[in-house]
């Protein structure tokens, strides 16, 4: 990201502690941001060395590697993880439904955790009973006018009691992919295979 910075003067072999902010002398954006360094550094290498190189919490975790129905797809589980004391996060809010079919879903807003749902997604519908196990789909088409989602594959259970869905994050699906081979249309004949393989690798493990 660009900025109108005048210098970076953070190192952290000075050992600095903080930066004091001195009467009568102009306020300096090097000095701000010197301060701001000075606190992320002692953060960030206090979770270094209380978590490690990368951890989850007990509760909360996420960023979990599963397999998608069908095996053509890797699942991105939700939730926080730690990385060289870099907290990194994956949203999965829930949003209501207002009908649902056994190959669409009526949402109430289109947006969720700030971006819009889009054809070849996942998602997670469910209803409130504890009884009722929640089912991955993924997002065939939508109208947008409408809201409706079409997915695939069918719903088993449409009487869901206050039903609601997620995005489920995925390899193919993750925000910001830099759109490897895997991922590119030319790819998507050749998903199924050597993830049916890894799945088959797993389960023999």
């Amino acid at each position: 990201m660009n900025g109108d910075i005048s210098r970076a003067t953070f190192r952290p072999n000075r050992h600095f502690h903080d930066v004091a902010m001195q009467q009568g002398r102009v306020h300096l954006d090097a000095d701000w941001n010197e301060a701001q360094a000075i606190g992320s550094y002692l953060d960030e290498t206090t979770r270094v060395d209380t978590i490690g190189p990368r951890g989850v919490p007990k509760v909360g975790g996420g960023f979990e590697i599963g397999i998608a129905p069908g095996a053509t797809d890797l699942k991105i589980g939700a939730g926080r993880i730690y990385v060289d004391g870099l907290l990194c996060e994956l949203d999965a809010s829930d949003v209501g439904l207002t009908n649902v079919e056994a190959d669409a879903v009526t949402v109430e807003r289109m947006v969720v955790d700030g971006r819009a749902f889009a054809a070849a997604e996942w998602i997670e519908v469910r209803g409130s009973d504890d009884g009722v196990a929640p089912e991955i789909v993924r997002v065939e088409s939508i109208d947008v006018e409408t809201r409706v989602l079409h997915i695939d594959p069918s719903l088993a259970n449409t009487a869901l009691t206050d039903p609601r869905a997620r995005r489920v994050v995925s390899y193919t699906s993750q925000p910001d992919l830099p759109a490897p081979e895997l991922a590119s249309e030319s790819g998507v004949g050749t998903r199924v295979d050597w993830l049916s393989a890894w799945a088959t690798r797993s389960t023999s493990s």
